[in-house]
């Protein structure tokens, strides 16, 4: 220790979060930390300063839990500061080896973001107690009542002859999309659209239904059940609160997750599924519309459909001409251009080609 000297610093109790500005003074042995609420006196021996860390400042551990903290250079006039020795403090002194560190956490960062992220959301998605699914529609669908669907008006027969569709095309799949209920609404601004929730909720809107006759919804409804077979809802909401899937994984606090069910359609409607997930339903459609005697063909018509109706700015939905068209004692419900079922899910090119293909 040298003879005297003095510092300032900032000095933490040990008791509270509260930090006093102080001025430190080395004299006989003793140090003396002095500021507006404080006045404390410690042996200069019991005072035990940290080794420097870069450009930090250093660390002061004294007696009963209190710090003080203070510039490097301000405390080495006053007190010796230890050198710092070993592999850390010479990695951490390399400005090369500091910015290659950087640069691999950037990277790794990237890589668990785009492969352990949704690797882990799948992984918890299908080990989510069923009740909880069925929570997570339930909260998701009243959040939509809330905010933007209203009820359906459509024809009650028409409504249990598409459930009646649904029900045969559903026959046979996974436990997440065995049994799917089907939800009518008018879908207001959101127009026409049909969606899944996790729970093995579909939502499909008046707005939809006039546009399509009832062989193209059943295929959009083939669609949604790839969506519900895969789990994409509960996955994507999973993949965008990362803090309720690490609460999952390292917790296993499942509660957590029911509390983004509330967001979980608008999200939907808004942004839609990847397109990775995307991919995954078409080809789940284009399948099990072979499988139960359809053509994939189908599902391509109807996105062609729903496409040209966008791109002529149709506000009114003209209702289809065959058998199984909604009836016609009033008018069609108003699609608007800027949100439906293709701003949820991109009717690109090539997925009509995709469909095309998987026809033959």
């Amino acid at each position: 220790m040298t003879g005297a000297g003095r510092f300032e610093a900032d000095y933490f109790d040990g008791a509270t979060s509260a930090r006093h500005r102080v001025e430190v003074v080395l004299k006989e042995g003793s140090l003396l930390v002095r500021g507006a609420q404080v006045l404390r006196e410690y042996a200069a021996s019991d005072a035990r300063v940290q080794p420097r860390v870069g450009a930090l400042p250093v660390r002061i551990l004294l007696p009963e839990g209190a710090v003080l903290i203070a510039e490097a250079d301000a405390v080495a006039s006053v007190l010796p500061l230890p050198r710092a020795t070993g592999l850390a403090h010479a990695l951490e002194s390399h400005l090369g080896v500091v910015l290659a560190s950087i640069a691999g956490l950037v990277v790794a960062g990237w890589f668990g973001y785009r492969d352990a992220v949704p690797w882990l959301a799948r992984e918890v998605a299908f080990r989510l107690p069923p009740a909880l699914e069925t929570e997570i529609a339930e909260q998701g669908l009243k959040a939509m009542d809330r905010l933007a669907l209203k009820p359906s008006a459509m024809d009650p027969a028409r409504q249990a002859r598409l459930r009646a569709g649904l029900a045969q095309l559903a026959s046979g799949l996974g436990p997440a999309a065995r049994a799917p209920r089907l939800e009518f609404r008018d879908g207001g601004w959101i127009g026409a659209n049909a969606f899944a929730l996790p729970g093995g909720v579909i939502v499909m809107t008046d707005q939809l239904g006039a546009l399509l006759d009832d062989e193209h919804v059943q295929a959009v409804f083939a669609h949604e059940l790839g969506h519900l077979e895969y789990r994409h809802g509960t996955r994507s909401m999973l993949q965008d609160s990362i803090v309720g899937l690490a609460s999952m994984a390292l917790l296993g606090d499942a509660s957590s997750v029911a509390n983004l069910a509330a967001t979980l359609p608008t999200v939907l409607v808004h942004t839609g599924y990847s397109r990775d997930f995307e991919r995954e339903a078409d080809g789940f459609a284009f399948a099990l519309l072979k499988r139960t005697g359809r053509s994939p063909r189908l599902l391509g018509q109807a996105l062609s459909t729903l496409e040209k109706a966008r791109d002529a700015g149709a506000r009114d939905c003209p209702a289809p001409s065959d058998s199984s068209s909604p009836p016609r004692d009033k008018p069609p419900p108003r699609q608007p251009v800027e949100i439906g079922y293709l701003s949820t899910h991109p009717a690109t090119q090539e997925r009509i080609r995709a469909a095309e293909e998987a026809s033959r």
